[in-house]
């Protein structure tokens, strides 16, 4: 996981990556 950062930005919060957004970016 480098990019979580990243997927911070695109959802607008970790809360988003932690639920498995990662599959929509």
């Amino acid at each position: 996981k480098g990019g979580k950062e990243r997927k911070s930005v695109w959802m607008g919060g970790e809360e988003k990556e932690m639920k498995g957004m990662d599959c929509i970016v």
